[in-house]
């Protein structure tokens, strides 16, 4: 049997005379302990060494670990999001004479490609997006042949200033400057409850509708919140509204919490809930409106 190497003791099977084992030579136990390093005993392959001390358990590493972790779970998570939003898109055909996205066809057309699904509830085309189209006019995609609501929303990202978020359960088209958080503020918590429990009765579907149209539909919709109509402030023909973006929407199955911030950011207003009422004004994250730089 072979002499052992400096610094080793033999506990137990004899070490193999060779191979890979004989590979994994630690430094000698003396050196160890006299550099003044905290050391463990440790067993390998039948041989007791003096192995350095690697702690694992300090904080510093305990808070890198985790948040490697959750950056690598949110990363997978947002790549199975992503990739279930476009495969519900790649089932929804555009008409298939549809060659191009302009200002005379982009907001009927995607709204009345968006159909009922389990995964986005809600397309919204946002202010920025719309303003690309209608306002600034300087927007346009070519389509492929038999194209899909994907390959629609595709095309504007390639060639638009137009981009996609989804932030469940919506699918937001938005531009600069959208913010892309709704703005909801919450006085009584036993009415944001019901909003949250509650289903809005069948189908949102609206573009270009201006508030005082909108109102007096909010007010039948959320009746089912409330016994009776709710009040919806400002009211349908106030001045308060005036500065009210028109809203684009398509929507199936939300809570009545969905809508709200579903319609704040179609409208780019924010919403104060209170015990029989909701408060509409304009976003105070809202920047003023001038041309963002051509793609």
């Amino acid at each position: 049997m072979g002499a052992l190497p400096q610094g080793y003791e033999r506990t137990g099977a004899p070490p193999p005379e060779r191979g890979v084992h004989a590979a994994l030579a630690w430094p000698a136990k003396n050196a160890l302990e006299n550099s003044g390093a905290p050391v463990a005993r440790g067993h390998l392959c039948g041989l007791k060494a003096a192995l350095p001390l690697r702690p694992c358990n300090s904080p510093r590493f305990v808070l890198a670990f985790t948040l490697a972790f959750l950056l690598l779970a949110t990363l997978t998570l947002s790549a199975s999001a992503a990739e279930l939003w476009e495969a519900a898109l790649a089932r929804m055909p555009l008409p298939a004479n549809t060659r191009e996205l302009n200002g005379t066809n982009f907001g009927p057309t995607l709204l009345n490609a968006f159909q009922s699904n389990t995964v986005v509830k809600a397309l919204v085309l946002m202010p920025g997006a719309i303003d690309e189209f209608y306002f600034f006019r300087r927007a346009r995609a070519q389509l492929p042949a038999a194209p899909t609501l994907l390959d629609a929303v595709r095309a504007l990202e390639n060639q638009t200033l137009i981009r996609t978020a989804f932030r469940p359960p919506c699918l937001l088209l938005h531009a600069p400057p959208d913010p892309l958080t709704p703005a909801v503020r919450i006085l009584d918590e036993a009415t944001a409850d019901k909003l949250r429990t509650r289903q809005l009765p069948g189908e949102l579907n609206f573009f270009d509708r201006d508030w005082p149209r909108l109102q007096p539909l909010l007010m039948r919709t959320f009746t089912s919140v409330w016994t009776g109509y709710p009040e919806i402030v400002p009211a349908a023909k106030s001045p308060d509204s005036w500065h009210f973006y028109r809203a684009s929407i398509r929507a199936w199955n939300l809570t009545p919490h969905e809508g709200l911030a579903a319609l704040t950011l179609a409208t780019r207003t924010a919403v104060t809930i209170e015990k029989r009422r909701l408060l509409f004004e304009c976003d105070p994250r809202a920047v003023p409106l001038h041309p963002p730089p051509a793609p």
